[in-house]
C-alpha cells in the first residue's frame, strides 16, 4: 500500500507545477512547433504525376490445345523498375551533373516511384516523383514507354525464334509426309492397286496379302505425316494470333498527368508531428519537477 501511494501521481499538483513553469512548458512546445514548420518550408518541393495502366485479364481460348494466359502484375510491375526501362530516364536526368550522384535503378526507384496495383483489378499505377511537375510527367511517361518497347523487343525476339522453328519443323514434315505419299503413289502404280480401299470395306480383296500390308502400313503412315504436318500449321497460324494478342497485353488508360500543386512535403503534417513532440517532452519536463518538489 505504501508503495502505491510512493507510485501515484496528484494530478491537481502536477497541474500546479506545470503552471508554474508555463513559461518553460510554452517555450518547449511552442519550439519543436516552430523547429517543425522552419524544416517543413525548407524541404524542397516534390510532385508527383500517375499513369494507369491495364493489363489483360480475360482468358482468351485459342485451340482446344492452346489458351492465351494473362500478364502477371507482379512481373509487370518489377520490370517497370528494372535497368533496361529506368536507365536510359537516369541518364536523361542526370546528364551533366556530377556522376558519383547518379543513383542506380533500383535506388531511383525506391526513391521516385510507386508502383501499385489495385487489388482485385487488373489495374497498375505508376506514380513517380520529381521536383518539378513536368519532371514527374516525364517519368512516369517514359517509365510506361520504356516498359512497352522493351516487352515488345523481347515479344518480338521470342516469336521470331518460335517462327523460326515453327518453318523448320513445318517443312520437315511437307518433306516427310511428300516422300511417304510419293511411296504411297509409286507403290499403288505398279501393283495397280486403285481401289483396294472398296474392296477392303466390302471385306473382300483380289490382290495379295503382302502387297495389301504394305500398302496398308504406307496409307497409315501418309495419313500421320499429314496430320502432322497440318496440326503445325495450325498451330503457327494460332501463333500469330497469339502474337497479335500479346501486343495488346498492357495498356494506357490514363496518360502522365501534370500535376498541379506539389506532394510534399506536407507542411501541416510536420507541423502537428512537432507540436505533439513538443507537448510530450513538455509533459517529461512537467514530471521531472513534480518528482523533484514531491
Amino acid at each position: 500500500m505504501d508503495l502505491e501511494k510512493e507510485e501515484s501521481i496528484d494530478l491537481g499538483k502536477l497541474w500546479q507545477v506545470t503552471k508554474a513553469h508555463k513559461k518553460v512548458v510554452g517555450s518547449i512546445i511552442v519550439g519543436y512547433t516552430a523547429i517543425a514548420t522552419i524544416v517543413a518550408f525548407s524541404l524542397l518541393k516534390q510532385y508527383a504525376s500517375t499513369t494507369l495502366v491495364q493489363t489483360r485479364s480475360a482468358r482468351v481460348k485459342l485451340s482446344s490445345q492452346t489458351e492465351a494466359k494473362p500478364g502477371d502484375k507482379g512481373n509487370y510491375m518489377e520490370l517497370m523498375k528494372s535497368r533496361t526501362v529506368l536507365d536510359p530516364i537516369i541518364d536523361e536526368l542526370y546528364e551533366g551533373k556530377d556522376s558519383a550522384k547518379k543513383p542506380d535503378a533500383a535506388a531511383f526507384a525506391k526513391s521516385n516511384l510507386d508502383i501499385k496495383n489495385t487489388k482485385g483489378t487488373n489495374l497498375i499505377t505508376v506514380t513517380a516523383k520529381g521536383r518539378t511537375p513536368e519532371e514527374a510527367q516525364k517519368i512516369s511517361k517514359e517509365v510506361v514507354d520504356n516498359f512497352l518497347a522493351m516487352q515488345a523487343d523481347n515479344s518480338q525476339q521470342s516469336q521470331n525464334l518460335l517462327a523460326q522453328l515453327f518453318d523448320e519443323r513445318i517443312e520437315d514434315a511437307k518433306r516427310d509426309y511428300d516422300d511417304v505419299a510419293q511411296k504411297l503413289a509409286d507403290f499403288s502404280s505398279k501393283h495397280g492397286l486403285y481401289s483396294l480401299d472398296g474392296q477392303l470395306q466390302q471385306g473382300i480383296s483380289k490382290y495379295p496379302p503382302d502387297e495389301t500390308a504394305t500398302y496398308l502400313q504406307l496409307k497409315s503412315e501418309a495419313k500421320t505425316k499429314k496430320n502432322i504436318y497440318t496440326n503445325l500449321v495450325q498451330q503457327r497460324e494460332e501463333d500469330k494470333v497469339q502474337e497479335a494478342m500479346e501486343s495488346l497485353d498492357i495498356q494506357v488508360i490514363d496518360e502522365a498527368n501534370l500535376p498541379q500543386a506539389p506532394s510534399a512535403p506536407r507542411k501541416k503534417l510536420i507541423a502537428a508531428i512537432g507540436l505533439a513532440l513538443g507537448c510530450i517532452i513538455a509533459f517529461g519536463y512537467s514530471l521531472v519537477m513534480y518528482k523533484r518538489e514531491a
